[in-house]
């Protein structure tokens, strides 16, 4: 068997030493992949199971708070009532603007049933507005309470409501329905609830009463129609699987139907509310366009300011004036105003309520009551305090103070507060 040669075995070592060598990752296996697909998957079907449990057991749980949102799916919502009107009418919208954007047009229909807040006079009148344009409204609310009566108080209107005291227990009975209105057709009866009966002017048509009043009304205002009710749990959710209230819900189907615009069910009376905001708003069209410009001008000219250019500089920040240059000053400004009684005043006062500390009377007590504080002290054989206050209402009284009179004066309260100090 014959051995290598050494040099062949030095020249493969040498060449193995100069090439570096190369790493290489290791290869991801498929597995991986496949289990975090599985993993998102499996959330996805949780997270949806979770949720479509809740949603159904919040049918059954009792309500925290009772909406009639088309939002609410539970049982005292209107989402049975939203579903209708969109197998029957496809153009239906959720209304949670303010009033005055109602659109300009004819054919549209608001549906406001049992608003959680009363609505605003103003806002009646808008609403009343748009519906003398030939729009409809649906109206049901419970009138028991004076404050959600706004738009029943329209001289337009003229509708009165009425509470009525029962003696049977409050609940459900059937109402007769007035044939004679087309909206009506295959209305057998409505299935309504309330202790408030509606009577209105020679313009009000009865559609649904009893011995006691009426419980919905039919009222033309201009080009439009106003269905009035004071039943506000009409075709709530928890109705729509029951047979003795089909013709509520049938009733509702012949409103949408005969509608040609958009049915917009109002949100907004229940707390919802939506809009533009400002800055998008003002965005839009040649204002947005001149607004940018304007902050990318804003923003080079604050880069510019921050951005230092060329060396550092020290800035000295000494003072100027010494304290006493600037008191100097001040005299002399105040000589050459002839100012004399003001400085005399300034400084008297702070005289004054030194005095009055020392001799324990308050610096808003009179006068007088400082002369009989003095007094009564140990100081009053040292200085005539009466003399000097006579003096100084004598200066203030002509308003005119010479330099030696003002300069005897402070030296004369200098002296007694050093003495009372002391």
């Amino acid at each position: 068997m014959n051995e290598p040669e050494p040099m062949l075995t030095a020249e493969i070592d040498e060449a193995a030493l100069k090439e570096p060598k190369r790493f290489s990752p290791p290869a991801i296996s498929h597995r991986l992949w496949w289990q975090i697909v599985a993993l998102v998957a499996i959330s996805a079907v949780a997270v949806y199971a979770g949720s479509a449990f809740e949603e159904e057991l919040n049918k059954f749980m009792p309500e925290s708070r009772m909406i009639a949102s088309t939002y609410n799916k539970r049982p005292s919502g209107l989402r049975a009532l939203f579903d209708l009107a969109s197998k029957v009418s496809g153009n239906v919208r959720v209304w949670e603007l303010p009033y005055r954007q109602l659109p300009k047009s004819s054919g549209d229909m608001m549906v406001i049933i049992s608003p959680t807040e009363s609505l605003r006079e103003y806002e009646v009148e808008r609403i009343l507005k748009w519906v003398a344009a030939g729009n409809d409204l649906v109206y049901f609310d419970d009138f028991t309470f004076e404050m959600a009566r706004a738009l029943l108080m329209k001289p337009g209107l003229r509708v009165k409501a009425t509470v009525i005291s029962k003696e049977e227990k409050p609940g459900y009975h059937d109402v007769g329905p007035n044939t004679q209105v087309g909206e009506m057709a295959h209305v057998q009866t409505l299935r309504l609830a309330s202790s408030v009966r509606l009577s209105g002017n020679k313009d009000a048509q009865a559609i649904a009463g009893d011995k006691d009043g009426s419980l919905v009304l039919l009222i033309r205002h201009g080009k439009g129609k106003i269905w009035l009710g004071s039943a506000n749990e009409f075709c709530s959710n928890r109705t729509i699987a029951k047979k003795e209230f089909w013709g509520n819900f049938q009733l509702a189907a012949n409103w949408f139907s005969t509608v040609t615009g958009t049915i917009y069910f109002d949100e907004r009376c229940h707390g919802y509310t939506g809009g533009t905001n400002v800055f998008a708003y003002l965005s839009r069209g040649p204002l947005g366009a001149c607004a940018a410009q304007v902050l990318l001008i804003l923003a080079i000219a604050v880069l510019s300011e921050i951005r230092r250019f060329g060396a550092a500089r020290k800035v000295s920040r000494a003072r100027k004036i010494s304290n006493l240059e600037f008191i100097n000053g001040l005299s002399n400004a105040y000589r050459r105003a002839r100012a004399n009684p003001a400085v005399l005043e300034i400084l008297w006062r702070s005289f004054f309520n030194q005095l009055a500390r020392s001799l324990a009377v308050s610096p808003h007590e009179p006068p007088d009551r400082l002369l009989e504080a003095w007094s009564q002290s140990r100081y009053a054989q040292s200085f005539n305090l009466q003399s000097l206050l006579s003096q100084y209402e004598d200066y203030i009284s002509r308003r005119e103070v010479s330099d030696a009179d003002l300069k005897t004066m402070i030296a004369s309260c200098d002296k007694i507060n050093e003495f009372t100090q002391s």
